[in-house]
């Protein structure tokens, strides 16, 4: 199985890969699987709205998210959930946004799971 990272205006491109949304508010039009246990929780995102603070939120999200995680869980979670097949894990900013997807796929990749953006 590959991973792929990607956001949610683009997720229609890519024929072949299941969708998984990572983020706590999906589209309302979105009706896909979804993955929030890696999503940024509701007091980082709110901070970072007020204070667009990107050092910050990186701090928080690896205290609050990522250290509670293990890559072998995340992957084996993903696996079970994409029932084996190839993914597009999704949110919403473009692929030179900041955004948490980037950290989680860094901190995958450095574990030894390669995951691209598309």
């Amino acid at each position: 199985m590959k991973i792929f990272t990607s956001y949610f205006a683009n997720y229609r491109k890519f024929d072949g890969l299941v969708p998984v949304n990572i983020s706590l508010h999906p589209p309302k039009a979105y009706s896909g699987l979804s993955y929030t246990k890696i999503a940024p929780t509701e007091s980082i995102l709110r901070h970072y709205k007020e204070t667009g603070d990107v050092h910050q939120y990186k701090v928080r999200y690896w205290y609050d998210v990522i250290k509670k995680l293990s890559p072998h869980e995340c992957f084996k979670d993903i696996e079970r959930l994409s029932g084996g097949k190839d993914c597009v894990l999704l949110c919403y900013e473009k692929a030179e946004d900041f955004c948490h997807r980037h950290l989680f796929a860094t901190w995958m990749n450095k574990n030894g799971f390669e995951i691209d953006e598309l």
